[in-house]
Protein backbone atom coordinates (compact mmCIF):
# COMPACT_ATOMS: atom_id res chain seq x y z
CA UNK A 1 0.00 0.00 0.00
CA UNK A 2 1.43 3.39 -1.12
CA UNK A 3 1.30 6.15 1.92
CA UNK A 4 -1.14 8.52 1.86
CA UNK A 5 1.57 11.62 0.23
CA UNK A 6 2.58 9.24 -2.63
CA UNK A 7 -1.02 9.35 -3.78
CA UNK A 8 -1.30 12.47 -5.78
CA UNK A 9 2.31 11.15 -7.67
CA UNK A 10 1.12 7.91 -8.36
CA UNK A 11 -2.85 9.07 -9.82
CA UNK A 12 -0.57 11.76 -12.15
CA UNK A 13 1.59 8.70 -13.27
CA UNK A 14 -1.37 6.67 -14.19
CA UNK A 15 -3.20 9.33 -15.60
CA UNK A 16 -0.38 9.99 -18.18
CA UNK A 17 0.03 6.67 -18.79
CA UNK A 18 -3.68 5.18 -18.69
CA UNK A 19 -5.85 8.18 -19.78
CA UNK A 20 -6.39 6.96 -23.63
CA UNK A 21 -7.39 3.99 -23.12
CA UNK A 22 -9.92 4.85 -20.17
CA UNK A 23 -11.66 6.88 -22.92
CA UNK A 24 -10.33 4.37 -25.85
CA UNK A 25 -12.24 1.61 -24.53
CA UNK A 26 -16.18 3.20 -23.81
CA UNK A 27 -15.58 5.22 -27.17
CA UNK A 28 -15.48 2.20 -28.95
CA UNK A 29 -18.59 0.65 -27.52
CA UNK A 30 -20.78 3.78 -26.77
CA UNK A 31 -19.74 5.92 -29.73
CA UNK A 32 -17.89 8.38 -30.54
CA UNK A 33 -20.65 11.12 -30.62
CA UNK A 34 -20.53 10.48 -27.02
CA UNK A 35 -16.91 11.58 -26.44
CA UNK A 36 -17.35 14.15 -24.07
CA UNK A 37 -19.60 12.51 -21.60
CA UNK A 38 -16.76 9.59 -21.69
CA UNK A 39 -13.59 12.43 -21.15
CA UNK A 40 -15.72 13.33 -17.84
CA UNK A 41 -16.17 10.18 -16.51
CA UNK A 42 -12.57 9.39 -17.04
CA UNK A 43 -11.36 12.60 -15.35
CA UNK A 44 -14.47 11.62 -12.16
CA UNK A 45 -12.52 8.19 -12.01
CA UNK A 46 -9.25 9.80 -11.45
CA UNK A 47 -10.90 12.30 -8.92
CA UNK A 48 -12.12 9.96 -7.11
CA UNK A 49 -9.05 8.17 -6.79
CA UNK A 50 -7.64 11.15 -5.21
CA UNK A 51 -10.12 11.52 -2.86
CA UNK A 52 -10.42 7.92 -1.53
CA UNK A 53 -7.23 6.49 -1.88
CA UNK A 54 -4.91 8.25 0.56
CA UNK A 55 -7.62 6.89 2.95
CA UNK A 56 -8.65 3.72 2.01
CA UNK A 57 -5.60 2.42 0.45
CA UNK A 58 -4.27 2.15 -3.32
CA UNK A 59 -5.99 -1.10 -4.55
CA UNK A 60 -4.47 -3.95 -6.04
CA UNK A 61 -4.56 -3.34 -9.39
CA UNK A 62 -5.09 0.38 -9.52
CA UNK A 63 -5.56 0.64 -13.87
CA UNK A 64 -8.23 -1.91 -13.00
CA UNK A 65 -9.93 -0.14 -10.58
CA UNK A 66 -9.40 3.10 -12.78
CA UNK A 67 -11.17 1.41 -15.65
CA UNK A 68 -14.03 -0.02 -13.54
CA UNK A 69 -15.04 3.19 -12.38
CA UNK A 70 -14.69 5.24 -15.55
CA UNK A 71 -16.47 2.72 -17.93
CA UNK A 72 -19.17 2.34 -15.42
CA UNK A 73 -19.80 6.21 -14.48
CA UNK A 74 -19.75 6.50 -18.48
CA UNK A 75 -22.44 3.76 -19.32
CA UNK A 76 -24.23 6.01 -16.79
CA UNK A 77 -23.97 9.23 -18.28
CA UNK A 78 -24.53 7.88 -21.87
CA UNK A 79 -27.79 6.27 -20.69
CA UNK A 80 -29.03 8.86 -18.89
CA UNK A 81 -28.21 11.00 -21.87
CA UNK A 82 -29.66 9.11 -24.49
CA UNK A 83 -32.68 8.19 -22.04
CA UNK A 84 -33.78 12.21 -21.67
CA UNK A 85 -32.99 13.12 -25.82
CA UNK A 86 -35.58 9.83 -26.50
CA UNK A 87 -38.10 11.23 -23.77
CA UNK A 88 -37.68 14.97 -25.26
CA UNK A 89 -38.60 13.12 -28.70
CA UNK A 90 -41.16 10.55 -27.88
CA UNK A 91 -38.95 7.86 -28.98
CA UNK A 92 -37.96 6.13 -25.37
CA UNK A 93 -39.61 2.56 -24.66
CA UNK A 94 -38.17 2.20 -21.47
CA UNK A 95 -35.28 -0.74 -21.00
CA UNK A 96 -31.53 -0.57 -20.98
CA UNK A 97 -30.05 1.38 -23.87
CA UNK A 98 -26.54 -0.27 -23.72
CA UNK A 99 -25.40 -3.16 -23.06
CA UNK A 100 -23.03 -3.70 -19.86
CA UNK A 101 -19.94 -3.90 -20.70
CA UNK A 102 -17.44 -3.39 -17.55
CA UNK A 103 -15.02 -5.68 -15.91
CA UNK A 104 -13.22 -5.96 -13.08
CA UNK A 105 -9.69 -5.80 -15.06
CA UNK A 106 -8.57 -4.05 -18.45
CA UNK A 107 -8.76 -6.18 -21.25
CA UNK A 108 -5.96 -7.81 -22.91
CA UNK A 109 -3.23 -5.20 -23.69
CA UNK A 110 -3.76 -6.58 -27.69
CA UNK A 111 -7.31 -5.58 -27.14
CA UNK A 112 -6.63 -2.41 -25.72
CA UNK A 113 -4.17 -0.69 -28.45
CA UNK A 114 -6.84 -1.62 -30.41
CA UNK A 115 -9.24 0.87 -28.93
CA UNK A 116 -6.68 3.18 -28.78
CA UNK A 117 -5.84 3.24 -32.45
CA UNK A 118 -9.66 3.84 -33.13
CA UNK A 119 -9.68 6.71 -30.79
CA UNK A 120 -6.38 8.09 -32.95
CA UNK A 121 -8.61 7.69 -35.80
CA UNK A 122 -11.80 9.07 -34.64
CA UNK A 123 -9.65 12.61 -33.60
CA UNK A 124 -7.91 12.47 -37.22
CA UNK A 125 -11.57 12.54 -38.46
CA UNK A 126 -10.60 14.64 -41.75
CA UNK A 127 -13.50 16.22 -41.31
CA UNK A 128 -11.40 18.10 -38.37
CA UNK A 129 -9.20 20.96 -38.96
CA UNK A 130 -4.99 20.40 -38.98
CA UNK A 131 -5.11 21.80 -36.14
CA UNK A 132 -8.08 20.11 -34.28
CA UNK A 133 -6.65 17.07 -35.21
CA UNK A 134 -3.32 17.54 -32.95
CA UNK A 135 -5.59 19.47 -30.11
CA UNK A 136 -8.38 16.74 -30.02
CA UNK A 137 -5.44 13.70 -30.20
CA UNK A 138 -3.41 15.59 -27.51
CA UNK A 139 -6.61 16.07 -25.31
CA UNK A 140 -8.49 12.86 -25.48
CA UNK A 141 -6.27 10.53 -26.34
CA UNK A 142 -3.02 11.76 -24.49
CA UNK A 143 -4.68 13.29 -21.54
CA UNK A 144 -2.71 16.74 -21.57
CA UNK A 145 -4.47 19.64 -19.93
CA UNK A 146 -5.74 22.41 -22.16
CA UNK A 147 -3.25 24.50 -20.37
CA UNK A 148 -0.52 22.24 -21.67
CA UNK A 149 -1.46 22.30 -25.02
CA UNK A 150 -1.74 26.02 -25.18
CA UNK A 151 1.68 26.15 -23.77
CA UNK A 152 3.55 23.36 -26.43
CA UNK A 153 1.87 25.48 -29.01
CA UNK A 154 1.85 28.96 -27.56
CA UNK A 155 -1.98 28.98 -27.90
CA UNK A 156 -3.69 30.94 -25.14
CA UNK A 157 -5.91 28.58 -23.21
CA UNK A 158 -9.02 29.70 -24.28
CA UNK A 159 -8.22 29.46 -27.84
CA UNK A 160 -7.96 26.04 -27.32
CA UNK A 161 -10.98 25.02 -25.64
CA UNK A 162 -13.14 26.85 -27.85
CA UNK A 163 -11.29 24.76 -30.89
CA UNK A 164 -11.73 21.72 -28.61
CA UNK A 165 -15.48 21.93 -28.03
CA UNK A 166 -15.90 23.17 -31.70
CA UNK A 167 -14.31 19.78 -32.82
CA UNK A 168 -16.28 17.58 -30.03
CA UNK A 169 -19.31 19.81 -31.53
CA UNK A 170 -18.34 18.59 -34.86
CA UNK A 171 -18.49 15.19 -34.54
CA UNK A 172 -21.00 14.98 -32.04
CA UNK A 173 -23.41 17.02 -34.74
CA UNK A 174 -22.23 14.44 -37.36
CA UNK A 175 -22.96 11.04 -35.48
CA UNK A 176 -19.51 10.22 -35.44
CA UNK A 177 -18.89 6.79 -34.97
CA UNK A 178 -15.56 5.38 -33.96
CA UNK A 179 -14.16 3.55 -37.11
CA UNK A 180 -12.57 0.26 -37.26
CA UNK A 181 -8.95 0.06 -37.95
CA UNK A 182 -9.12 -1.51 -41.34
CA UNK A 183 -6.12 -1.49 -43.11
CA UNK A 184 -7.86 0.18 -45.69
CA UNK A 185 -8.74 2.58 -43.70
CA UNK A 186 -5.89 3.09 -42.04
CA UNK A 187 -3.88 3.74 -45.50
CA UNK A 188 -6.25 6.19 -46.16
CA UNK A 189 -5.86 8.19 -43.32
CA UNK A 190 -2.21 7.33 -42.45
CA UNK A 191 -1.12 11.04 -43.57
CA UNK A 192 -3.52 12.76 -41.09
CA UNK A 193 -1.87 9.84 -38.04
CA UNK A 194 1.37 11.00 -39.20
CA UNK A 195 0.86 14.56 -39.72
CA UNK A 196 -0.43 14.24 -36.16
CA UNK A 197 2.13 12.11 -34.44
CA UNK A 198 4.99 14.77 -35.84
CA UNK A 199 3.84 18.30 -35.03
CA UNK A 200 3.05 16.50 -31.47
CA UNK A 201 6.73 15.21 -31.28
CA UNK A 202 7.97 18.75 -32.68
CA UNK A 203 6.09 20.81 -29.85
CA UNK A 204 7.51 18.70 -27.57
CA UNK A 205 11.22 18.83 -29.17
CA UNK A 206 11.52 22.16 -28.20
CA UNK A 207 9.52 23.89 -25.56
CA UNK A 208 9.06 27.52 -27.19
CA UNK A 209 8.54 29.00 -23.24
CA UNK A 210 9.21 28.21 -19.91
CA UNK A 211 11.86 26.92 -17.50
CA UNK A 212 12.57 24.25 -19.19
CA UNK A 213 13.77 23.24 -22.55
CA UNK A 214 12.33 19.72 -23.69
CA UNK A 215 8.92 18.86 -23.01
CA UNK A 216 9.66 15.23 -22.72
CA UNK A 217 6.02 13.87 -21.96
CA UNK A 218 5.31 15.27 -25.50
CA UNK A 219 8.18 13.61 -27.31
CA UNK A 220 7.35 10.12 -25.53
CA UNK A 221 3.70 9.95 -26.30
CA UNK A 222 4.39 11.27 -29.93
CA UNK A 223 7.00 8.02 -29.89
CA UNK A 224 4.32 5.68 -28.47
CA UNK A 225 1.97 6.78 -30.75
CA UNK A 226 3.79 6.13 -33.77
CA UNK A 227 5.17 2.64 -32.17
CA UNK A 228 1.02 1.68 -31.89
CA UNK A 229 0.80 2.79 -35.68
CA UNK A 230 3.22 0.51 -37.09
CA UNK A 231 1.98 -2.45 -35.71
CA UNK A 232 -1.08 -2.05 -38.21
CA UNK A 233 -0.59 -3.49 -41.43
CA UNK A 234 -2.60 -0.57 -43.49
CA UNK A 235 -0.33 1.90 -41.71
CA UNK A 236 3.34 0.51 -41.76
CA UNK A 237 3.85 2.52 -44.66
CA UNK A 238 7.95 3.36 -45.72
CA UNK A 239 6.58 6.99 -45.04
CA UNK A 240 5.93 5.91 -41.60
CA UNK A 241 9.04 4.17 -41.02
CA UNK A 242 10.76 7.47 -42.13
CA UNK A 243 8.27 9.41 -39.73
CA UNK A 244 9.55 7.00 -36.56
CA UNK A 245 13.22 7.58 -38.24
CA UNK A 246 12.99 10.87 -37.38
CA UNK A 247 11.51 10.95 -34.07
CA UNK A 248 13.85 8.15 -32.83
CA UNK A 249 16.89 10.07 -33.85
CA UNK A 250 16.41 13.20 -32.99
CA UNK A 251 14.77 11.85 -29.26
CA UNK A 252 17.78 9.39 -29.04
CA UNK A 253 20.09 13.25 -28.64
CA UNK A 254 17.62 14.50 -25.94
CA UNK A 255 19.90 13.43 -22.66
CA UNK A 256 22.51 15.60 -23.94
CA UNK A 257 19.98 18.71 -25.02
CA UNK A 258 20.42 20.28 -21.42
CA UNK A 259 23.07 20.39 -18.95
CA UNK A 260 22.68 19.03 -15.19
CA UNK A 261 21.53 23.06 -15.07
CA UNK A 262 18.87 23.05 -17.27
CA UNK A 263 21.11 25.00 -19.71
CA UNK A 264 21.08 24.63 -23.49
CA UNK A 265 23.73 22.48 -25.07
CA UNK A 266 24.21 23.22 -28.90
CA UNK A 267 24.76 20.45 -30.68
CA UNK A 268 28.96 20.49 -31.36
CA UNK A 269 29.48 20.81 -27.82
CA UNK A 270 27.10 17.83 -26.89
CA UNK A 271 28.58 14.80 -24.47
CA UNK A 272 27.56 12.14 -27.46
CA UNK A 273 28.27 9.44 -25.10
CA UNK A 274 24.41 10.89 -23.51
CA UNK A 275 23.09 9.78 -26.52
CA UNK A 276 20.36 6.65 -26.36
CA UNK A 277 22.03 3.92 -28.21
CA UNK A 278 18.77 2.01 -28.10
CA UNK A 279 16.80 4.50 -29.81
CA UNK A 280 19.36 5.26 -32.03
CA UNK A 281 19.49 1.92 -33.00
CA UNK A 282 15.51 1.71 -33.45
CA UNK A 283 15.91 5.12 -35.62
CA UNK A 284 18.39 3.28 -38.39
CA UNK A 285 16.94 0.36 -38.23
CA UNK A 286 12.92 2.29 -39.67
CA UNK A 287 15.35 4.29 -41.70
CA UNK A 288 16.04 0.91 -43.43
CA UNK A 289 12.64 -0.02 -43.79
CA UNK A 290 11.91 3.35 -45.04
CA UNK A 291 13.70 2.62 -47.80
CA UNK A 292 11.61 0.04 -49.18
CA UNK A 293 9.39 2.46 -51.22
CA UNK A 294 9.76 4.96 -54.46
CA UNK A 295 8.30 7.84 -52.51
CA UNK A 296 11.11 11.03 -50.77
CA UNK A 297 9.07 12.54 -48.73
CA UNK A 298 9.61 15.28 -46.08
CA UNK A 299 10.25 12.63 -43.62
CA UNK A 300 12.76 10.65 -44.94
CA UNK A 301 15.15 13.83 -45.75
CA UNK A 302 14.78 15.19 -42.73
CA UNK A 303 15.39 11.34 -41.24
CA UNK A 304 18.74 11.55 -43.56
CA UNK A 305 19.51 14.86 -42.31
CA UNK A 306 19.07 13.44 -38.61
CA UNK A 307 21.33 10.25 -39.52
CA UNK A 308 24.21 12.41 -40.57
CA UNK A 309 24.29 13.95 -37.42
CA UNK A 310 23.95 10.49 -35.24
CA UNK A 311 26.31 8.57 -37.18
CA UNK A 312 29.23 11.00 -36.62
CA UNK A 313 31.27 10.27 -33.86
CA UNK A 314 32.37 14.05 -33.30
CA UNK A 315 31.22 17.37 -34.48
CA UNK A 316 34.55 17.29 -36.69
CA UNK A 317 33.13 14.11 -38.28
CA UNK A 318 29.83 15.16 -39.91
CA UNK A 319 29.45 15.45 -43.38
CA UNK A 320 27.93 18.92 -44.14
CA UNK A 321 28.23 19.03 -48.00
CA UNK A 322 26.08 15.61 -47.25
CA UNK A 323 23.56 17.84 -44.81
CA UNK A 324 23.83 20.53 -47.66
CA UNK A 325 22.46 18.45 -50.15
CA UNK A 326 19.45 16.88 -48.17
CA UNK A 327 18.11 20.30 -47.49
CA UNK A 328 18.36 21.17 -51.35
CA UNK A 329 16.26 18.45 -51.68
CA UNK A 330 13.76 19.39 -49.14
CA UNK A 331 13.07 23.05 -49.78
CA UNK A 332 12.90 21.86 -53.76
CA UNK A 333 9.99 19.51 -52.36
CA UNK A 334 8.92 21.14 -49.03
CA UNK A 335 9.84 25.33 -49.49
CA UNK A 336 9.95 26.72 -46.09
CA UNK A 337 11.44 29.95 -44.31
CA UNK A 338 13.19 27.76 -41.28
CA UNK A 339 14.01 25.19 -43.67
CA UNK A 340 16.34 27.96 -45.66
CA UNK A 341 17.49 28.87 -42.34
CA UNK A 342 18.82 25.64 -40.78
CA UNK A 343 20.19 24.83 -44.86
CA UNK A 344 22.40 28.19 -43.87
CA UNK A 345 23.70 26.68 -40.97
CA UNK A 346 24.89 23.84 -42.79
CA UNK A 347 26.27 26.04 -45.40
CA UNK A 348 28.23 27.79 -42.94
CA UNK A 349 29.80 24.35 -41.18
CA UNK A 350 30.33 22.81 -45.02
CA UNK A 351 31.40 26.08 -46.59
CA UNK A 352 32.61 28.52 -44.16
CA UNK A 353 30.94 31.86 -42.41
CA UNK A 354 30.52 33.81 -44.59
CA UNK A 355 28.69 31.92 -47.39
CA UNK A 356 26.38 30.83 -44.57
CA UNK A 357 25.91 34.67 -43.06
CA UNK A 358 24.61 35.59 -46.88
CA UNK A 359 22.66 32.63 -46.96
CA UNK A 360 20.95 33.43 -43.60
CA UNK A 361 20.12 36.69 -44.65
CA UNK A 362 18.75 35.38 -47.74
CA UNK A 363 16.05 33.48 -45.65
CA UNK A 364 15.92 36.13 -42.67
CA UNK A 365 14.12 38.70 -45.54
CA UNK A 366 11.10 35.82 -45.37
CA UNK A 367 8.43 37.95 -43.32
CA UNK A 368 7.68 34.64 -41.63
CA UNK A 369 10.46 34.94 -40.14
CA UNK A 370 10.23 38.36 -38.69
CA UNK A 371 8.95 36.86 -34.96
CA UNK A 372 11.57 34.28 -35.09
CA UNK A 373 14.20 33.97 -32.39
CA UNK A 374 16.49 31.87 -34.26
CA UNK A 375 17.02 34.12 -37.14
CA UNK A 376 19.18 36.49 -35.53
CA UNK A 377 20.71 33.69 -33.44
CA UNK A 378 21.79 32.53 -36.50
CA UNK A 379 23.23 35.60 -38.25
CA UNK A 380 24.73 36.32 -34.57
CA UNK A 381 26.80 33.22 -34.21
CA UNK A 382 28.43 33.83 -38.41
CA UNK A 383 29.17 37.23 -37.16
CA UNK A 384 31.05 35.98 -34.14
CA UNK A 385 32.88 33.41 -36.11
CA UNK A 386 33.61 36.56 -38.66
CA UNK A 387 35.44 39.00 -36.18
CA UNK A 388 31.96 41.28 -35.82
CA UNK A 389 31.37 41.34 -31.97
CA UNK A 390 29.31 44.05 -31.74
CA UNK A 391 27.34 42.93 -34.70
CA UNK A 392 27.19 39.68 -33.50
CA UNK A 393 25.96 40.52 -29.63
CA UNK A 394 23.30 43.32 -31.51
CA UNK A 395 21.58 40.08 -33.09
CA UNK A 396 21.80 37.75 -29.86
CA UNK A 397 20.23 40.70 -28.30
CA UNK A 398 17.44 40.86 -30.68
CA UNK A 399 17.20 36.88 -30.36
CA UNK A 400 16.51 37.29 -26.64
CA UNK A 401 13.93 39.33 -27.30
CA UNK A 402 11.77 37.23 -29.36
CA UNK A 403 12.97 34.38 -27.56
CA UNK A 404 10.41 32.85 -24.52
CA UNK A 405 12.11 29.64 -23.98
CA UNK A 406 14.01 30.32 -20.58
CA UNK A 407 17.31 27.60 -21.44
CA UNK A 408 17.52 29.55 -24.66
CA UNK A 409 17.38 32.65 -23.46
CA UNK A 410 20.22 32.05 -20.69
CA UNK A 411 22.31 30.51 -23.58
CA UNK A 412 21.98 33.47 -25.46
CA UNK A 413 22.44 35.44 -22.42
CA UNK A 414 25.89 33.52 -22.16
CA UNK A 415 26.99 34.32 -25.70
CA UNK A 416 26.49 38.05 -25.43
CA UNK A 417 28.13 37.95 -21.90
CA UNK A 418 31.05 36.29 -23.74
CA UNK A 419 31.41 38.49 -26.50
CA UNK A 420 31.50 41.56 -24.12
CA UNK A 421 33.93 39.90 -21.95
CA UNK A 422 36.17 39.40 -25.12
CA UNK A 423 35.71 43.23 -26.70
CA UNK A 424 37.09 44.23 -22.68
CA UNK A 425 39.87 42.54 -22.69
CA UNK A 426 41.35 43.18 -26.19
Amino acid sequence: MSHASEVPHLVDHLFRRSSGELVAVPVRRLGGAHLDLIEEAMQEAFLRALRTWPYQGVPDNPRGWLYRVASRAALDAVTRETRREAILAGAWTGGSTYPAFVGHELPDLERVEDDELVLLLLSCDPVLSRTSRVVLTLKVGCGFSVREIARAFLTPPAAVAQRLVRAKRLLRERGAHPPEPTPELLRARAHVLREVVYLTFSGGHTAVEGDVLVRAELCAEALRLVRLILRHDGADQPTTRALAALMCLHAARLPARADERGRLVPLDAQDRTLWDRSLLAEGFHHLERAADGHDMTRYHLEAGIAAVHASAPDPAATDWARIVDLYDLLLDGHPSPVVALNRAVAVGRASGPEEGLAAARIAAQSPVLADFHLRPAVTGAFLEELGSPDAAAADFREALSLCGSEPERRYLESRVERLLAGRGSS
